[in-house]
């Protein structure tokens, strides 16, 4: 008998350990024995596959709230435990021997919403519920779990747990789900020689092809997102040396992950995947970059006629290439020189084996976009948010101040380029202009080894009282938006306006510009952006049908339109605001 328990034991160990090298728990996490079900539960969540999961027994008993944040038993995703308890119990008092945890498994593709959508996808081949939709037919939302050490898991619907819950007097307490910041992981891959081109992601036109991206390429991805990556071979560095992959993608730590070419990496964490390459001979085929400052850029081109990301893959000697006079690649603007070899044609055939390079001179780094000033209730200090330049050569955000009458331009803070978020605490908001016009500028730094510049001033308005400040006439709403008067060389136009239900934006441009518009609220809340491009000279019409990005159609009132133009030949950019007025 006692042996037969150490064997038992034993055996609980080993499946123990051998889970724990398995499983994708955050560090500190911890293994010992606990209640079954809520421990099967979390190691779901936390990646494990079913019999890996009914082999981990994690302690405390309960939901570990450092990595999870629990919410109303309302609307589901996959990846959600939702725990049962008596209808007077607290759910911070379940675990161990009370109450009862069953993982979200799947959540079917075919429910559909009260307005006739399907559930839409969060991620690599994972699908949520709207937030904002309830989950009305529980019978699609599949749920596993498990009842003893070992076993394999029970398949039920939402529905059939309810019920089955009820019978021995539980009922829905709500749902733990992982937090945000453990979902979501910065990852980068890379082809270990330094440079080149690599797979990551494939095209949704159901060719399989893999997207192309410079090397190193980095995003952001889901917890357990499974990513099809690929590694281009043979590739040439930018020394000429040839590189062919060797048999391995490798993650930081040295740990093999995939042996060929072509795989899916499951991603459990902020990590770098690297395929390993080794030397080889040269090639016998056509290969093409676009680079600026001897930087590759990973711009787009064409060969033979088909749309190509740089580096690309090899082609046979002959192929066409086609350029584009102008690049807008990451809000940073570039214009073709010349090709390694001499060459300035915009179009021709390569009909020698090797790389070809295709230089591209620096015009312009745009500021972050979205930058958005009233973050914060009136009366507290100003907060300003963007979003995080896509620039891989922006190593930097620089946050500029101006104060009308009382102080001229002053950096205020420098910062990396990962953070989105400055608080001004020298200042704090107001609803009008009744004391302070604060001026901001969001400046991007961009840096090569022979380049480090910053975007050009772009600075805009907030209403603002600080401890110093100089009382000055309140201005009509006409001026919302405006920046001070700059060398416009441009004209913009609405018509109509007031308008119900559309509108058309026309701007005129006296040469080649990159231009941005964007729609505003009273506010100063960001609504629409109806361009963010490099356009000819001439006039360009925008139609605008009173549509709020990702929030539907909007409602009567005043509205502003902001119209940038910076031209490409280094001429002051100008800048216009619309007053627009819709009407219902």
């Amino acid at each position: 008998m006692v042996t037969r328990i150490f064997l038992v034991g034993l055996a609980f160990v080993i499946a123990n350990v051998a889970a724990q090298e398995q499983c994708h728990y955050p560090p500190g996490f911890s293994y010992t024995s606990g209640s079954i079900c809520w421990g099967y539960a979390q190691a779901r969540a936390f990646g494990c596959n079913p019999s890996e999961a009914a082999s981990v027994y994690p302690i405390p008993d309960k939901i570990h709230a450092q990595y999870f944040t629990f919410h109303a038993a309302a609307n589901f995703q996959v990846g959600d435990i939702i725990v049962f308890g008596s209808p007077t119990s607290r759910v911070e008092d379940l675990g161990g021997l009370t109450g009862h945890a069953s993982y979200v498994a799947e959540i079917r593709e075919s429910n559909s919403k009260p307005d006739g959508t399907l559930i839409r996808s969060r991620g690599l081949g994972v699908y949520k519920v709207r937030d904002e939709d309830p989950v009305v037919d529980n019978a699609q939302v599949i749920m596993h779990e498990v009842s003893g050490a070992g076993e394999e898991h029970t398949e039920l619907t939402l529905a059939a747990l309810v019920s089955t819950r009820e019978d021995v007097g539980e009922v829905m307490k709500g749902v733990y789900r992982l937090r945000e910041y453990y979902m979501d992981y910065f990852v980068s891959f890379a082809n270990s020689f330094g440079s080149g081109r690599i797979g990551v992601g494939v095209f949704d036109n159901g060719t399989g092809e893999h997207v192309g991206r410079p090397s190193p390429f980095f995003d952001h991805f889901e917890h357990l997102a499974v990513v099809p990556v690929r590694a281009y071979t043979p590739q040439q560095h930018t020394t000429g040396q040839w590189f062919s992959f060797d048999n391995a993608w490798k993650k930081s730590n040295n740990v093999t992950v995939a042996s060929t070419p072509v795989a899916n990496i499951t991603i459990v964490g902020s990590d770098t995947y690297t395929a390993q390459f080794a030397p080889s001979s040269p090639s016998n085929s056509v290969y093409f970059d676009i680079r600026s400052d001897g930087q590759s850029i990973g711009s787009v081109l064409k060969v033979n006629g088909a749309t190509q990301t740089a580096p690309t893959p090899p082609f046979a000697p002959g192929a066409v290439c086609s350029l584009h006079q102008y690049i807008y690649r990451n809000r940073v603007t570039y214009q073709f020189q010349s090709w390694n070899d001499g060459n300035t044609s915009l179009s021709r055939p390569f009909l020698t084996p090797g790389s070809y390079i295709a230089n591209y001179h620096f015009i312009e780094v745009l500021p972050p976009a979205d930058i958005y000033p009233f973050n914060n209730p009136v009366g507290e200090p100003i907060k300003i948010t963007w979003t995080a330049h896509p620039s891989p050569f922006v190593t930097q955000i620089e946050v500029w101040r101006k104060v009308k009458n009382v102080q001229g331009p002053t950096l205020l803070a420098t910062l990396p380029n990962t953070t989105t978020m400055y608080e001004d605490g020298d200042y704090a908001l107001t609803s009008s202009y009744t004391h302070n016009l604060v001026d901001y500028d969001i400046r991007a730094r961009y840096v090569t080894p022979s380049r480090n510049v910053t975007s050009n001033p772009s600075w805009f308005n907030v209403f603002a009282m600080g401890a110093q400040y100089i009382p000055e006439a309140r201005r009509d709403d006409e001026e919302f938006g405006a920046e001070a008067p700059p060398d416009v060389a441009f004209s913009v136009a609405a018509h109509p306006n007031p308008f119900n239900p559309a509108t058309k934006i026309t701007a005129t441009l006296p040469s080649v510009a990159h231009v941005e518009i964007a729609v505003y609220d009273m506010a100063g809340r960001l609504v629409a952006r109806l361009a963010d491009r490099i356009l000819d000279a001439g006039t360009h019409a925008f139609d605008w049908s009173a549509q709020a990005t990702g929030t539907g159609t909007l409602v009567s009132g005043v509205y502003f339109a902001r119209v940038v133009a910076r031209p490409l030949d280094g001429s002051p950019a100008g800048c216009q605001s619309l007053k627009l007025i819709l009407t219902k």
